[in-house]
């Protein structure tokens, strides 16, 4: 069980590092990754304005996070919720397959997202930032 949750927190520690030096470089540079589909096509993928989105989230912006990705926002404690659900069940029994109500929460994340990234090119309901 201690090497699991070593094994997690190891994880957990690279991704955090790797997520605020990300956060830091854009944010002195204003430099972010570039969406392959967007450059591409000029369509916004149901990812595109993450970058954005978090940083008006550690700005505490919650209008300014919902109008560069609403989806992921709203998605967001529900995901925190299946990553926590999940590793604490696999630390406390290794156990790696998903619950079913994991998999919901991920077939609904993907139903959503689809719908978001359709919506946000084909309507104009607000949904797409007008300086992407």
């Amino acid at each position: 069980m201690k090497d699991r949750a070593k094994e997690i927190a190891k994880n957990a520690a690279v991704i955090f590092a790797v997520a605020i030096s990300y956060y830091i470089f854009y944010r002195v540079t204003s430099i972010g990754l570039k969406c392959p589909l967007y450059e591409l096509t000029g369509l916004l993928c149901p990812g595109c304005g993450i970058t954005r989105m978090f940083t008006s989230l550690l700005s505490f912006d919650i209008a300014g996070a919902f109008y560069y990705n609403a989806a992921v926002l709203i998605l967001l404690p529900f995901w925190c919720v299946l990553i926590v659900s999940h590793y604490a069940e696999y630390i406390k029994t290794g156990a790696r397959a998903l619950k079913r109500w994991h998999k919901a929460i991920l077939i609904a994340s993907i139903i959503i997202m689809v719908a978001y990234g359709i919506l946000r090119n084909v309507s104009d309901l607000g949904l797409s930032p007008s300086h992407f």
